[in-house]
């Protein structure tokens, strides 16, 4: 059963805003007006999870870890390997499937499953994202950054493969009062990111993050 819902919607509080000069702004709104297609569907999906009012603990959660997931993607194209190697290894792999005769239905199953293979991992998605901020923010907002991924990794992973075979694990899956802390750390995360996406400072909006990451601590 999920747990209780819970509101992000409260009165208005000065601490909870950042503010800007009239310059920072306009730049804020060049940027994200120059902002590809790609991004403003990554960016509707984030804004829409910070802005939920109630959601059970669970849906936020997962919603969270889909928006810090679809913000990596979009702003950092970075391979595993080198496009080029991988197309030769890919090209390898079709010719040995095609040597052993295997069923045209499985060759194209095992094709679609490498067009994500040379994708950077969930886990390195999230340890990008952290190192965007700086140690002492981290620090502030008490997340430690291979803790924090491990975590949300292995509740993610418990989350959306339900009912499949159970793989060894590092961290026991969050859930209860421990799932919603996680999912505020979570939550000022990506409002970090996108606020340094925007170019502003971090030392502007810090205390910002750290409150959100920790008030219910």
């Amino acid at each position: 059963m999920n747990s209780k819902r819970t509101s992000h919607v409260k009165d208005f509080d000065p601490r909870d805003c950042v503010w800007c000069t009239p310059n920072q702004l306009a730049i804020c709104i060049a940027i994200w007006l120059s902002e590809s297609w790609e991004f403003r569907r990554i960016e509707t999906l984030a804004l829409g999870t910070l802005r939920k009012g109630k959601l059970f603990v669970e849906t936020g959660f997962l919603s969270l870890a889909q928006a810090l997931e679809g913000i990596h993607r979009v702003t950092e194209h970075t391979p595993v390997v080198g496009r080029a190697i991988f197309r030769q290894i890919r090209r390898k792999i079709v010719a040995l499937l095609k040597i052993e005769n295997v069923a045209q239905t499985l060759v194209d199953r095992i094709c679609d499953s490498m067009s994500h293979v040379n994708d950077p991992t969930f886990a390195s998605r999230l340890t990008a994202l952290c190192q965007r901020a700086s140690v002492s923010l981290l620090q502030r907002m008490e997340i430690d950054p291979p803790t924090f991924v491990r975590d949300v990794v292995a509740t993610r992973n418990f989350y959306t493969h339900t009912g499949s075979k159970p793989r060894r694990q590092q961290s026991t899956p969050n859930s209860g009062k421990e799932l919603f802390l996680l999912s505020q750390k979570m939550r000022a995360l990506l409002r970090g990111v996108l606020l340094l996406h925007l170019s502003l400072p971090e030392a502007q909006f810090s205390d910002v993050l750290e409150r959100e990451a920790t008030r219910y601590h």
